[in-house]
């Protein structure tokens, strides 16, 4: 636990998390990370899916796989929704070229509006990157990205697909969560998160 803090704070990082499996070892792991003055924030719910089909949607979104010219929208998309900041840009920009990912976007009159990204390996495809521009949401691009994603992870053999969002808390409208729900995948379990408190 020394360590991973001292390697962020060298690193000049002031926000990461940890992540604590719900059968993670030993129990003292939790108490260990509250010392080190990190504190428990929301958690996120993975979800897996088996090969059903995922039921339609109805959008005018066309969802596809980018040009490389549309990867630095791609990019900017997606920090901006992970707060990954400018720093991550460039190597988002790669993940439609790195072994085993795709890259998809959504797009109206020609602006790429939403992201997605899908990882397989060995028969398990992982679905990452789901992000929509703020004053495109609610036109059903990451429903329509997720079936996209599902079809393509089915085609290219996965017996098993997972994806993550934040774990449902009161207020927060849970549109991630529903719409990952909508498209057949289950919750398998709750992640919890632990980081060092939000600048004031």
């Amino acid at each position: 636990m020394d360590a991973i803090v001292e390697r962020y704070r060298a690193a000049g990082v002031r926000r990461y998390f940890v992540h604590v499996h719900p059968v993670c070892a030993p129990p003292e792991l939790r108490a260990w990370l509250l010392a080190r003055g990190l504190e428990k924030t929301r958690g996120w719910m993975k979800f897996t899916r088996g090969r059903e089909a995922p039921p339609t949607v109805e959008t005018a979104v066309d969802v596809r796989r980018p040009r490389p010219d549309e990867m630095a929208a791609f990019a900017r998309i997606a920090a901006a929704a992970f707060d990954l900041g400018e720093r991550a840009v460039p190597w988002l920009t790669c993940v439609d070229r790195a072994r085993g990912w795709r890259a998809y976007v959504a797009v109206i009159g020609g602006e790429v509006v939403a992201t997605g990204g899908l990882y397989v390996r060995e028969g398990i495809g992982w679905l990452d990157f789901g992000a929509t521009a703020p004053q495109h949401r609610g036109r059903g691009a990451q429903s329509a990205l997720l079936r996209r994603r599902i079809l393509d992870a089915l085609d290219l053999g996965c017996r098993v697909i997972a994806t993550a969002t934040g774990e449902a808390v009161p207020g927060d409208p849970q549109h991630s969560y529903n719409n990952i729900r909508k498209m057949g995948f289950r919750e398998a379990y709750l992640r919890e998160n632990y980081a060092p408190p939000k600048a004031g």
